[in-house]
């Protein structure tokens, strides 16, 4: 179940829930779908050192950059 998956289940949950707080069985059903969300992760990619546009636009110049 995505994220946006488990708001709209949450939301239909609370509306039959009638305005009352959720019981200790209720609870537990929502922490019970809660763990069946997954969370996507965005891929990361590496920066090469000598690609960093900071070290470009700043000439900061790192120990691993000297000859």
């Amino acid at each position: 179940m995505t994220l946006n998956e488990f708001k709209a289940w949450l939301e239909g949950f609370e509306a039959g829930m009638s305005g009352n707080p959720p019981t200790a069985e209720q609870w537990a059903a929502i922490k019970a779908k809660l763990d069946t969300v997954k969370l996507a992760v965005a891929p990361v990619s590496p920066v090469s050192p000598r690609l960093d546009p900071f070290k470009a636009m700043y000439g900061v110049v790192g120990a691993a950059d000297r000859p």
